[in-house]
């Protein structure tokens, strides 16, 4: 497992109230299933169970407890995880609700929690020192903090309240959440934001099965959260058991290093190790992070997308009185996109929009006859401008053999260009561009040529969800605009730069050439997104892509992606305006690297 990741487990064992050794030996049970945890969180309260209501206040719990807890400190000596188990603690004549934090059969630190019941417990906030446990002098207070150097430190916290004050990495919350109706959403809400706006983990496990119930069931829900995004957490009909997955520490010091995240509380530090057994990663990767999975969530993000660049190219007319647009169409992908989002914005500024279409030596019946009925679908005008004749004059005039080369394909790409640019002044208009945020990545685009123009609606858009978008588009529109999108979509990708075959047919694909754009979305998205260094990008594409592409495959398409990424920063900082579509970006606002890289990719 790579060095970055961290086994967690929210572990809640069944409870008997008032029997601390049972409760323990619970624990120990559900501890051996945590598969090499290196941080294992139990409940609240759990060595004695929550609901022990007055009984806490009596000498025989309280020592039943201690002892309890040092029987578990020692028969997990051996698992290397640092453990935080809640019990009630005495210190100073007065009782706290506490977590007693341990590794390697040592007990390391007690955190006291807020939680305030006058009958027990005394609020924690704001103590520091040492308390007696367990035959020893032991750091006590809400400031500890567990320093495992590095990216690893972790805090504990009791309760329903996840403040994350210390500003460690993960956050150990021990809790004891009633079981209501909309109790586990609300939690899970909670975690989300709080785990994105510390740029932390969460690990929270809650009191469950055994508990007294009274007036109020206990949930044992199970959470992890990482930055924003709940990992694992229990079934709702899982009140006791093994919750766990890895977090990333290398991806939450990227987010707080990019954020700035820091904090002031004053800490102190206890150290110890980064235990643990895992030897395997177990959480999931998704082959396609651009694209929710969720049908809801995939039919909203398209349309928020589309709105985005509907009003950035508005925006853009809207400085520019009595200007129109002009789009170039080829049949493809990017430029389909492009002219949707033109055709709305252009309606809603009451502006005119032109297609442009120019076929040349590359181009196919199938993407022109596309081209040519995607305009008769959205009822906007298009001219056609073949360029074949202009391209073999000017390969001639510079001394070309008029042989397929990059000089003949970038000659067709800038041709284009100058042809689109001449026409957007003649209509005083100018040009929506249409190259997409892969082939930003790739240096994909002519310097120069398609590389270029007024406006680019689709510098945010990853490959991978522009077919997304199109297919949405496709599915609410009328069935003769519907055919021609999904046809779009289907027709394998293509600069069509190369001479047609004489069957008709164009050999010259993007993918051929490059790799599939699934994998180079995925490595775009963990690059930039979350900062994953080579081998960790080549790590996590093996997961997602496990029986779908080979190891050799995903290296070779990796090495496409750095090498190409690395020189292709020249064109970036040449790109027109864009709108920026969502947290992975290539603006020149939101990236910024050497032109001249060497070496560190």
């Amino acid at each position: 497992m790579h060095k970055d990741f961290l086994r967690a487990a929210a572990v809640t064992p069944p409870v008997t109230p008032a029997n601390p050794r049972k409760n323990a030996e619970e624990a120990l049970r559900l501890i051996a299933r945590t598969d090499g945890a290196g941080l294992i969180v139990l409940p609240e309260l759990s060595v004695t169970g929550y609901t022990c209501g007055d009984l806490f206040l009596h000498a025989a719990l309280l020592d039943a407890a201690e002892e309890a807890l040092s029987w578990l400190i020692q028969k997990t000596k051996a698992s290397g995880a640092l453990i935080a188990a809640g019990l009630p603690v005495r210190r100073g004549g007065v009782l706290y609700n506490c977590a007693a934090v341990f590794q390697n059969g040592r007990l390391l630190g007690v955190v006291p929690g807020n939680r305030v019941d006058l009958r027990t417990f005394r609020p924690g906030a704001g103590l520091s020192g040492s308390v007696s446990l367990c035959g020893e002098d032991i750091p006590f207070g809400a400031d500890l903090l567990f320093d495992g150097g590095g990216d690893f430190s972790v805090s504990f916290e009791i309760g329903n309240d996840v403040s994350g004050g210390s500003g460690a990495a993960v956050i150990g919350n021990l809790a004891a959440l009633e079981e209501d109706a909309g109790q586990r959403g609300a939690w899970s809400d909670l975690l989300r934001v709080q785990s994105a706006r510390l740029a932390a983990g969460i690990v929270s496990a809650s009191a469950g099965n055994g508990e007294s119930t009274g007036d109020a069931v206990y949930s044992g829900v199970r959470m992890i959260a990482e930055n924003g995004t709940i990992l694992a957490q229990s079934g709702i009909e899982e009140n006791e058991g093994v919750t766990a997955i890895e977090i990333d520490l290398g991806l939450l010091a990227y987010e707080r290093r990019k954020t700035g995240y820091c904090t002031f509380t004053e800490t102190r530090g206890i150290p110890i190790k980064c235990g643990g057994t895992a030897d395997k990663l177990t959480r999931v990767y998704s082959p396609e992070p651009f694209i929710p999975e969720e049908n809801d969530a995939l039919a909203a993000r398209c349309h928020d997308v589309m709105s985005v660049q509907i009003r950035g190219l508005r925006t853009r007319l809207s400085r520019l009185p009595e200007t129109g647009l002009v789009v170039a169409v080829s049949g493809g992908l990017d430029s389909t996109l492009a002219l949707l989002a033109a055709r709305q914005a252009a309606k809603q500024e009451q502006r005119t929009l032109l297609a442009v279409t120019m076929p040349g030596p590359g181009t196919t019946e199938r993407t022109r006859s596309n081209a040519e009925a995607l305009c008769n679908a959205l009822n906007v005008p298009l001219q056609t401008v073949p360029i074949g004749e202009a391209i073999t004059t000017h390969l001639t005039d510079i001394g070309h053999d008029g042989q397929p080369d990059v000089v003949f394909e970038n000659a067709q790409s800038r041709e284009r260009t100058q042809i689109i640019m001449d026409i957007a002044n003649a209509h005083n208009s100018i040009v929506a561009g249409s190259g997409d945020l892969s082939e930003i990545a790739l240096g994909f685009c002519t310097y120069g040529g398609d590389q270029m123009s007024m406006y680019n609606v689709n510098a945010g858009v990853p490959k991978t969800l522009m077919r997304r978008i199109i297919r949405f588009v496709a599915g609410k529109s009328p069935k003769i605009l519907r055919a021609v999108l999904y046809d779009i979509v289907d027709t394998p990708v293509s600069p069509e730069l190369l001479p047609v075959g004489s069957d008709g047919t164009q050999d010259q694909r993007s993918e051929d050439i490059l790799g599939d754009y699934l994998v180079h979305d995925f490595y775009l998205y963990w690059f930039i997104r979350h900062g994953y260094p080579r081998d960790k990008l080549l790590m996590a594409a093996n997961r997602a892509f496990e029986g779908r592409y080979t190891p050799e495959s995903l290296a070779s398409v990796l090495d496409v992606f750095v090498t190409r990424f690395a020189r292709s920063q020249f064109k970036r900082n040449a790109m027109p305006d864009g709108a920026r579509i969502g947290s992975v970006s290539l603006s020149r606002g939101d990236w910024r690297m050497p032109a001249d890289l060497e070496g560190l990719l």
